[in-house]
Formats: structure tokens, C-alpha cells, sequence
């Protein structure tokens, strides 16, 4: 179980970066798309940035991460301009690329 799925149970990774990206992603393979996330992001950056999309609050995020609200709120800030940084735009569009490769 990756750390998406342990806070996202009901939601698609490749859904919600596709929506974060402009990207279709949501055919993607979902390990391969956590493994670009995991290359890019720090461990904070990834738990932080799950956590909230899973819809935790920010209280049980902050205490998790042993963070007070000011640098919860960095790291998450920080995590979402790494999201739409070319480097990993071009990873997920390698993975879109792969992906309809192997569909043919």
C-alpha cells in the first residue's frame, strides 16, 4: 500500500494530478505516477501533499509532520509548485506516452 493509497483510498492519483496537471493521467499506471512523485518530492513534501488531498485536517497534518501551521503551510506550497514544474511534466507526459504504447 503506498502512501497514497493509505490516505486516498477512494480517489485516483492519476485523477487528481491530471486535474493539478491538465494532463490525462487517470490511465496511467498508479505506481509508476507515485514513483515520479516520490523522485521529485521530498518525504514531507509527498506526506503532506497526500495527506491534504485525502482530506485530512490541517491540525492532524501538522502533528503528524511534527510542523506548526506557518512551515505546513510552506511545505505544501512548496509541494504543489514542484508538481507543475516542467521536469515532472515531462515525466508524466513520458508515462502518457508509455501508456499508450503499451495499449497498442
Amino acid at each position: 500500500m503506498t502512501l497514497w493509497e493509505q490516505y486516498n483510498s477512494e480517489r485516483l492519483l492519476g485523477s487528481v494530478l491530471g486535474e493539478i496537471t491538465g494532463l490525462p493521467l487517470a490511465q496511467c499506471a498508479q505506481k509508476a505516477l507515485f514513483g515520479a512523485l516520490k523522485r521529485h518530492l521530498t518525504r514531507k513534501e509527498l506526506r503532506c501533499w497526500a495527506m491534504h488531498y485525502g482530506g485530512c485536517d490541517t491540525k492532524e497534518i501538522a502533528e503528524t509532520l511534527s510542523l506548526n501551521s506557518d512551515e505546513l503551510e510552506k511545505v505544501l506550497q512548496k509541494a504543489n509548485k514542484k508538481l507543475r514544474q516542467p521536469k515532472l511534466q515531462q515525466e508524466y507526459r513520458a508515462l502518457l506516452v508509455s501508456t499508450e504504447a503499451s495499449d497498442d
